[in-house]
């Protein structure tokens, strides 16, 4: 079956939400799966932006009555209060890894149920992209 072109977007499209131009997951020595700089970034750019699911802390719990291995992947969604709520983060939000001195940091769009990925400093190519 040949594939037909897809009709140019109009201005009433919406954007693409999702920006991972700058980003990829890759292996990180001594750590495993981690997102590195797929070019240069400026401070202040965004790195991603991708959906999230938003659950109520007490259902992460509820079936098992302990927290799981993915749950361990899970981040704080703060639009309530600190620990009432976590996001399942897709597109690449849940491979960061923590650092004490991070080049990046979350940005959460409530009314949106989306997280972006912000570089809190100018990032070269290849490094890899951390949090707190």
């Amino acid at each position: 079956m040949p594939v037909t072109k897809k009709k140019s977007a109009s201005k009433s499209s919406p954007k693409s939400r999702c920006i991972n131009e700058y980003v990829e997951w890759a292996y990180i020595p001594d750590v495993g799966r981690g997102v590195i700089a797929t070019k240069n970034a400026k401070k202040g750019t965004v790195l991603e932006r991708s959906p999230v699911i938003v659950a109520p802390a007490k259902d992460y719990k509820a079936k098992h009555g302990k927290m799981t291995v993915i749950d361990n992947y899970l981040l704080t969604w703060p639009e309530k209060n600190e620990h009432s709520e976590y996001a399942a983060g897709l597109g690449y939000l849940m491979l960061y890894n923590h650092a004490d001195e991070p080049n990046a940091e979350f940005r959460y769009l409530f009314k949106r149920r989306e997280i972006e990925m912000v570089a809190l400093r100018a990032i070269k190519k290849g490094e890899e992209i951390t949090h707190d």
